[in-house]
């Protein structure tokens, strides 16, 4: 027979960081290109002879540099850990859940040119097992509609570039560009003058 006695051991180096605290320890990060400031706060003891502090993050999508500053790089859902390590071994982390999706449409630009002309968008959003890939669409202008399906519809005249958008629960989008031109029905579409330049000199020419 026998008996065992379990003993948590921590012995440092003279000298040597024995605890650091981080001044987040969780928070939230949402779309590409997103950022937080981490920084370490407390070193024990303050007078440790080595203060190096080494960065690291457990996701690929998210990045973390040598200063601490976390950036989202790639399309990514999930709990991402990012550690900070003294040069002793001691560590300390902040817990970032982090929603960044990515918009892609079948189509970037089209032409409308009447009423009542219609264009199928369709909306891609990565990645695919994201928990919520809906978007919502928008339209830059009253005189073209696009509904909760994507289907962009011109509902009366009207001339210019539209912008119709895509955009994910992140607020991460992606745009499709129109150039409509949708008259009446017998309104006037297109002038033309006998001349497109000319040149006159003299007073009363």
């Amino acid at each position: 027979s026998s008996a065992s006695c379990w003993l948590m051991v921590e012995a440092f180096e003279e000298g040597a960081v024995q605890w650091i605290q981080l001044n987040k320890s969780w928070g939230e990060l949402n779309g590409i290109g997103s950022t937080l400031q981490l920084e370490v706060t407390t070193i024990e003891p303050a007078d440790a002879l080595d203060k190096t502090i080494t960065w690291s993050s457990d996701a690929e999508f998210v990045e973390v540099d040598e200063n601490g500053l976390v950036t989202v790089v790639a399309a990514g859902e999930g709990m991402v850990t990012i550690t900070a390590t003294a040069a002793s071994g001691v560590t300390a982390n902040c817990a970032l859940t982090v929603t960044a999706l990515e918009v892609k449409l079948n189509t970037t630009w089209g032409e409308l040119m009447e009423l009542g002309a219609t264009l199928q968008l369709e909306a891609t959003v990565s990645p695919e097992d994201a928990w919520d890939t809906s978007v919502t669409w928008s339209s830059s202008a009253d005189f073209v509609t696009v509904d909760e399906n994507g289907l962009v519809t011109v509902v009366a005249a009207g001339q210019g570039q539209v912008e119709i958008k895509a955009t994910a629960i992140d607020g991460s989008s992606a745009s499709c560009w129109l150039m409509v031109e949708a008259f009446e029905e017998g309104a006037v579409q297109w002038i033309q003058l006998n001349k497109t330049w000319g040149e006159l000199n003299g007073i009363g020419s």
